[in-house]
Order: structure tokens, then C-alpha cells, then sequence
């Protein structure tokens, strides 16, 4: 999601989604607040990506391409509410925090930039994606446990995290910002 763009800049990701490996904990309901659940969880998350990426300059116009993976360490905390409770299925609703910390690593950038006045061509070498490296962003889900009495159950949930200026394509004077928005289906096995 675009939160900042320069005149005449467009960018281009080739992927839009990724595996994701969580696992977590929950703690059940007490006695005084019987349809409220805590949970938390560590998960990582990888991309192998690339950026396509236009600028124009008021004295030239710049085309590049970067390769670059993400390694992302994050930790959803979560306040549930039970809104529903029909025989073995419990449907909730949620809202938390993500704590994430991520490693960029680039693969391989160049850009090219051919100059208004004389046509010359520069080719630069180098990074031109930034990433945030660690943040803090606001979520929120809604979920069924089926079997919820039993010793083994079966969590589903839909989550949506949302965090802003998460990369920005930097060209110096030209360039963008961006929000991210990550969607994730989560089915596991609570025991």
C-alpha cells in the first residue's frame, strides 16, 4: 500500500505472498471473565522478492531492479473475545500487537539513469529498497476453535497486520513509501 509517492515514480513488487511458519500459546478463560482468552506467539517469516522501480527527474529518468530476501522474527500478542458458543466451536474475535524484527539482505540492485540534456547512461550498483528492521504494528483477527472440551482442537483464524512506512524506494530526490498490509490464514492444532 502506497503511503508516499513522488511524481512520476512507479514501483513494481514481482511477489505478493509468502510462507509463514507460527506457533503459540493461549490461556484459557478464568472464572471471572469466562469468554476473554490471552495468546501470543512466535513466528518467522520468509520473502524472496524483487522490486521494479521508475523515477523521473526533472534532468533525467532512472529504471531499476533490486533482488532482495527478508527474514522476518515476529511475536503476536492477542486479547480474544468469545462471541459465539454453538456445541464444540467456540467463534472469536481479537486485537493485539506484532512485535517484528527483520533481516534484509540484497541480492543484487542496479539502476539506470539516462540524462535529459545529452543522453548519457549511468549504471550504479547498490541498494536502493529500505526496510524498517524492527517495528511495532497493530493486528487484529477473528477465529473459530473447533472441539474446544476435547484434548485436541482445531484452531482457525484470519489475521490482519498493519504496519506503515515499512519500505521506502529511495532514487534521492525521488522515491516512495510504503504501508504493509499482511493477510494470513492460520489453521493449527491446540492440544
Amino acid at each position: 500500500m502506497v503511503n508516499f509517492k513522488s511524481d512520476g515514480s512507479k514501483d513494481v513488487f514481482e511477489n505478493n505472498a509468502f510462507p509463514m511458519i507460527q506457533g503459540g500459546i493461549k490461556v484459557h478463560q478464568n472464572r471471572k471473565a469466562p469468554r476473554f482468552t490471552f495468546d501470543a506467539g512466535l513466528g518467522i517469516n520468509f520473502q524472496n522478492n524483487t522490486i521494479h522501480s521508475e523515477a523521473i527527474k526533472e534532468s533525467s529518468k532512472l529504471t531499476g531492479s533490486e533482488k532482495y530476501n527478508t527474514i522476518s522474527i515476529f511475536t503476536p500478542l492477542f486479547v480474544n473475545y468469545t462471541f459465539l458458543r454453538v456445541n464444540e466451536v467456540d467463534f472469536y474475535v481479537g486485537l493485539g500487537v506484532m512485535y517484528r524484527y527483520l533481516i534484509f539482505k540484497s541480492k543484487f540492485a542496479i539502476v539506470e539513469e539516462s540524462l535529459n540534456e545529452n543522453s548519457d547512461l549511468i549504471l550504479r550498483e547498490g541498494s536502493f529498497l529500505v526496510n524498517k528492521t524492527h517495528f511495532v504494528s497493530p493486528m487484529f483477527k477473528v477465529g473459530t476453535h473447533i472441539l474446544r472440551s476435547k484434548k485436541i482442537g482445531i484452531v482457525s483464524e484470519l489475521q490482519v497486520d498493519y504496519s506503515r512506512f515499512n519500505f521506502i524506494v529511495d532514487h534521492n530526490e525521488v522515491g516512495s513509501v510504503y504501508n504493509q498490509l499482511m493477510v494470513s490464514y492460520v489453521v493449527g492444532v491446540r492440544f
